[in-house]
């Protein structure tokens, strides 16, 4: 097993300069990806004590698919700020779109993905 996870790492090198040429950033950028359903899990399960297991699991699931859908279009179009430029100018903010730089759009998809996954454990908790 340690042999694949070495062959797999190994293959995986390629992909990280298409997303940053420098190491700290590529990590941070991954750790974006995986981080607000753990965080959201994490921070309602100790606030909330109805949360459930079916919330959790359905949250960590769906956040875990958002984040890689959210990674393989940066792959696939590396130009971060035309994708979030594009987003902006649909939610009127297009005015507002040279203050809000690459780090803060950054900082509220993340922010907006943490609040997805609490409604969504809520919800799911709530249902049963």
């Amino acid at each position: 097993m340690t042999g694949v996870m070495v062959l797999l790492g190994i293959a995986w090198v390629p992909f990280i300069s298409r997303i940053s040429s420098q190491l700290y950033v590529y990590l941070q950028s991954v750790q974006g990806y995986i981080s607000p359903p753990i965080a959201a899990c994490f921070i309602l399960g100790i606030l909330w004590t109805r949360l459930n297991a079916l919330g959790a699991i359905s949250s960590l699931l769906t956040g875990f698919f958002l984040g890689a859908l959210r990674f393989i279009l940066e792959l696939m179009y590396p130009v971060r700020w035309a994708l979030s430029g594009a987003i902006a100018a649909v939610a009127g903010l297009d005015e507002l779109s040279p203050l809000l730089n690459s780090d803060v759009r950054d900082l509220l998809r993340r922010s907006g993905a943490v609040a997805w996954c609490r409604l969504l454990q809520t919800v799911r908790s709530w249902l049963g």
